[in-house]
């Protein structure tokens, strides 16, 4: 876990499998890191480990930081808060990643999650692994994947369960 990020707490639990954490930066951006259990069960019924231990995973500013400008910060803080979600579900957690795409920057979100992945020691511990996909009917390219700690028992049935035909 980083030695230095924002401090965070989580909110209150929700009864439909919502976890989210707060944290408020330096410039008084408030950003939310949510985990959602419910998010994906209708379209995974299929992939027995990302149906039982897949969790949705995401991240968002819910306000614009008073003084705008890269927040060194901020990376470490959502590493931080997957490390307790994780210790806090178990080794066998597959968190499910899909960038947003309703403003068609799915790429440079992709590009940036990467970019902090490989910058950060989550790359130590978890595996993760990304797909691209185009929809033909909208040609819209979509950015999503997993990540899961390398202790997970299951990492070779999550792996083929990933690739989603």
């Amino acid at each position: 876990m980083p030695a230095k990020h924002y401090q965070f707490r989580p909110l209150e639990e929700e009864d439909d499998g919502l976890v989210s954490y707060v944290c408020i930066t330096s410039n008084s951006a408030v950003y939310t890191v949510y985990f959602n259990v419910k998010e994906y069960d209708r379209h995974l019924d299929k992939y027995p480990n990302l149906f039982n231990k897949g969790v949705a995973f995401g991240f968002f500013c819910n306000s614009a930081p008073v003084r705008p400008g890269l927040d060194h910060l901020i990376g470490p803080t959502i590493e931080s808060i997957l490390y307790e979600f994780i210790k806090n579900n178990g080794d066998e957690t597959v968190l499910l990643f899909h960038c947003d795409c309703s403003d068609a920057r799915q790429a440079c979100r992709d590009k940036l999650f990467t970019n902090w992945y490989n910058k950060s020691d989550l790359k130590e511990e978890f595996k993760r692994d990304r797909f691209e996909a185009t929809i033909s009917e909208t040609d819209v390219t979509h950015f999503m994947g997993y990540i899961t700690p390398k202790s997970n028992p299951n990492i070779d049935n999550v792996q083929q369960e990933a690739i989603l035909d």
